[in-house]
């Protein structure tokens, strides 16, 4: 009898010990060492929870998921990166996790000014904020059709790609914010910007789409903002002789690489409907999210009789009535060493022949 006792007391204090030493372990655990962690927009609980077994912070991932759930903190967790002991206590990390980041922790994130998808993309990955490929992606193949509801005006874009409705600014958000999120910010300051423009303007002389596109050229074309007006005016004036546009930032957009500086003579026979050197009229859509002062001026053009223009070298371009006085400028620039590369093409803006 003694001997059973014995035995009982034997497991029931190891029992109680085991139980205690658990409960500790995950009530005060002791930490080794800190871990960031990111926790992504969308995420669900199971998922950071997951994650947090992934890192080390916790060894009791359902456990965890429980409390949480319980205690109903699941429904106040934030994205973002934070700063975990390892292993955490289940109340840290309930505490963490549901406290909404501040300022200091947000993304500060700058698209200049005629950025195409592709470059924001590049950049997003270039920081760490996303795959590569991941933003231009959804810009080509999704975003349309998600969020065509939300901004009925995107339905009116005759291509798949919302190229060009993204607004060029600087966003704030938490590291970890999906693309999808990311081109809904950009939209909406899009339609806050430029689509409430144009829907307030009376000078509608071509459909918004063609307005984006040509703004979307006048964009990369001018590096000085006060010649935006008058490029969009020789744009116009070339549109309406029926002549080709001839436009290098069409080229490069076409070859995919926007940032190409020199066009090659073999470059202008690209084969793209992008390409303004071997397609009459505006290409298919934009090449680049314009900003509201290109917009502006594609919508009021400068009137002028100038139907070319070539860059100086020194930001600005000079512009010309006749195809001759348009040669001649260019000769002369090169002449002094500007616009000059290896094989590269001067701007040779040719009139279309009528069918």
């Amino acid at each position: 009898m003694n001997r059973f006792f014995l035995a009982f007391i034997v497991i029931f204090g190891f029992t109680i010990g085991a139980s205690a030493y658990f409960f500790h372990s995950v009530l005060w655990p002791t930490p080794t060492h800190e871990t960031r962690v990111l926790i992504r927009t969308g995420q669900t609980t199971h998922q950071i929870v997951n994650v947090l077994h992934e890192k080390g912070i916790t060894p009791y991932p359902k456990i965890l998921e429980a409390f949480l759930r319980i205690s109903k903190v699941d429904r106040h967790l934030h994205a973002g990166r934070f700063t975990l002991d390892t292993p955490s206590s289940f109340f840290d990390i309930a505490k963490t996790l549901s406290k909404p980041v501040g300022p200091e922790s947000l993304v500060r994130f700058t698209v200049p000014e005629g950025y195409s998808a592709l470059e924001i993309d590049q950049k997003l990955a270039k920081e760490v904020l996303i795959e590569p490929g991941e933003f231009q992606r959804y810009i080509d193949k999704v975003a349309k059709k998600k969020l065509s509801e939300k901004y009925p005006f995107l339905a009116d874009i005759p291509i798949e790609s919302v190229e060009g409705y993204l607004f060029p600014d600087t966003y704030y958000f938490v590291e970890g914010t999906t693309v999808d999120v990311l081109a809904d910010m950009m939209i909406k300051n899009f339609q806050d910007k430029i689509w409430v423009t144009w829907a307030a303007s009376p000078h509608q002389w071509m459909t918004f789409h063609q307005m984006l596109t040509l703004s979307s050229i006048v964009e990369k074309e001018a590096l000085m903002g006060f010649e935006m007006p008058k490029i969009a005016g020789v744009f116009r004036n070339r549109l309406a002789k029926n002549m080709y546009l001839e436009s290098c930032p069409t080229v490069t957009f076409a070859m995919g690489n926007p940032s190409k500086r020199f066009l090659l003579y073999k470059d202008l026979d690209f084969v793209s409907p992008y390409n303004t050197y071997r397609n009459a009229g505006l290409p298919p859509g934009p090449i680049g999210n314009p900003g509201l002062a290109a917009f502006q001026a594609a919508l009021i053009p400068q009137t002028s009789p100038y139907l070319f223009f070539v860059a100086d070298g020194a930001g600005t371009h000079l512009f010309s009535r006749t195809y001759q006085e348009h040669a001649n400028k260019q000769m002369g620039l090169l002449g002094r060493g500007i616009n000059k590369a290896p094989d590269a093409t001067i701007e040779v803006k040719r009139p279309l022949k009528k069918p």
